[in-house]
């Protein structure tokens, strides 16, 4: 007995030690990943934009409802919000929204929704569909906002990948001198599918 009890611990901590070395959320399809990007889901990871520092995510993942990450450039500023709370604004930022669903049926579903409030905060103009990482992109221009915004322009880019809706806007004060488009492109440029 003395002798088969270390022996059975030990091949159970190697069971323990072996599981542990086994990669979480399917990382090892993606052993190429960069442990700096954002991982939304075991299938999707974000590069962090250049110029912008993030600012916060959510805890939800994916797979489980909605994620939310944003992403600022410049000085937060104190706004007031049109509801009278208290807010703050940079000279630019990038919101990155993701919602799976059950079926891609209600992810186009979703992604129409989407498309519409945007809409009805900016007067838009629709640009060719984009794609990077071979996901093609559904590109908006934001060209004035309008009701009271902190953010005057910008521009947007919506997707449906699989059963999951993808929705980033680029947000900007109207003195931030970058470009909108460039800058919300090479964004998606820096996303990362792994299915």
């Amino acid at each position: 007995m003395k002798r088969i009890l270390p022996a059975v611990l030990a091949g159970l901590m190697m069971m323990v030690i072996l599981t542990g070395c086994s990669s979480r959320n399917g990382d090892e399809a993606h052993a190429g990943w960069s442990g700096d990007w954002l991982r939304v889901h075991r299938d999707l990871a974000v590069e962090h934009p250049a110029g912008f520092r993030l600012d916060e995510t959510s805890s939800a993942v994916m797979g489980d409802g909605m994620f939310y990450a944003a992403w600022v450039a410049g000085e937060g500023r104190n706004v007031t919000g049109a509801q009278g709370a208290a807010a703050t604004a940079y000279d630019a930022q990038i919101y990155f929204l993701a919602k799976g669903n059950a079926t891609a049926e209600k992810a186009e579903s979703e992604l129409t929704g989407w498309i519409g409030r945007e809409q009805t905060f900016y007067e838009t103009d629709g640009e060719p569909d984009f794609t990077a990482a071979g996901q093609t992109f559904r590109i908006l221009t934001l060209r004035k906002a309008l009701r009271e915004n902190p953010y005057s322009r910008g521009a947007a880019a919506f997707a449906v990948h699989g059963t999951d809706t993808i929705s980033v806007e680029l947000l900007c004060a109207e003195d931030w001198d970058g470009d909108a488009q460039a800058v919300l492109r090479a964004f998606l440029g820096g996303f990362h599918f792994g299915d």
